[in-house]
């Protein structure tokens, strides 16, 4: 079975996203929402627990601003064990 899903996210408002049973999370494009090309862009931080259950926090993706694209492909898999 697959669902899709998006959301916004902002230096204020985060997202928690529970992954169900049999289900993975995959993370795959993230696109600046500003149109300040002037600005400093946006960093994408993900928090998650790693395989051995210990948390992982990082920086995954940097969008927009004078350095930055504006759009950036990922594929990250987060999923229950």
């Amino acid at each position: 079975m697959v669902a899709f899903w998006g959301c916004e996210v902002t230096e204020t408002k985060a997202a928690v996203v529970t992954v169900p049973e049999g289900f993975v999370l995959n993370v795959c494009n993230v696109t600046c929402g500003s149109s300040d090309s002037a600005g400093a862009g946006v960093s994408l931080a993900l928090e998650t627990l790693q395989m051995d259950k210990k948390p992982w926090k990082g920086v995954v993706a940097h969008v927009g601003g004078k350095t930055h694209p504006w759009q950036v492909k990922l594929d990250l898999v987060f999923g229950l064990q």
